[in-house]
């Protein structure tokens, strides 16, 4: 599943302040590295994501919008709603962090999901891809996605593009609906095979993976929604709480 590098053609975020004023916001293409560590609880709307290094964008009918509820913590998070209907198609909203990968972190949000089932297709929440630079083609590294079980619940699942692989995971509980939970993913870079992916639910280690090599110069880290063949069509995804940090 090719999700798409982030170019010109997409749509540049609003920063939005809490006062309701919403000058625009500045989206960096050529970012030396990440801020970090960093977070936003979308408090300031979506300046978190507006410099350095970052923007938020949709496609087609897709919406990204801030609320006051329901939210993690504080005052707003932010709503990412797709439309999985084909005559009308709006499959992604996103915000997205881009620069130089910390050499180790932990990349972490909450997500609020609504009761919903995936009738076809694919519902990503996570998503990380690397380039050698900022110009160069860009390359799918790993994703964070909901899958659905045969008893209807959905889960979480990695798809590994770097060893094109899905890994099983040690514990493949179901993950809440209507309520928040917090997805970690947690990535050591390396030019050998001494490289590492985790994944959390809450605090559940779901994944442990090692001898992985991979060190992209340059890289995009997104959270939001991509979703295709959704029930209903159009679904919201709520996210609050996102955090880029060496702890766990």
């Amino acid at each position: 599943m090719w999700l798409g590098a982030c170019d010109k053609s997409l749509e540049i975020g609003l920063c939005s302040s809490t006062d309701g004023a919403a000058p625009p916001g500045v989206r960096i293409d050529g970012g030396t590295g990440f801020v970090f560590p960093w977070s936003t609880g979308f408090e300031t709307g979506f300046c978190g994501y507006a410099h350095p290094g970052g923007f938020c964008y949709r496609r087609g009918s897709a919406t990204y919008e801030l609320v006051t509820s329901p939210v993690h913590t504080g005052n707003f998070a932010a709503a990412f709603s797709t439309n999985s209907d084909p005559n009308n198609q709006g499959i992604q909203a996103r915000c997205v962090r881009q620069g130089t990968f910390p050499k180790s972190a932990y990349y972490s949000a909450w997500y609020y999901i609504p009761s919903a089932q995936i009738a076809s297709g694919t519902w990503n929440l996570m998503h990380i891809q690397g380039n050698d630079t900022p110009t160069s083609a860009a390359r799918n590294l790993w994703d964070v996605s909901l899958v659905q079980t045969d008893s209807g619940q959905l889960r979480l699942s990695v798809s590994d593009y770097v060893n094109d692989r899905t890994p099983t995971l040690s514990n493949e509980e179901a993950i809440p609906t209507d309520t928040w939970f917090r997805v970690k993913f947690y990535l050591k870079r390396a030019t050998d095979a001494t490289g590492e992916i985790k994944l959390y639910q809450n605090e559940d280690l779901l994944l442990d993976w090692t001898g992985i090599t991979e060190n992209s110069n340059w890289g995009q880290w997104y959270v939001g929604s991509y979703a295709t063949g959704l029930s209903p069509l159009t679904t919201t995804v709520y996210v609050d709480d996102i955090s880029l940090s060496p702890d766990p």
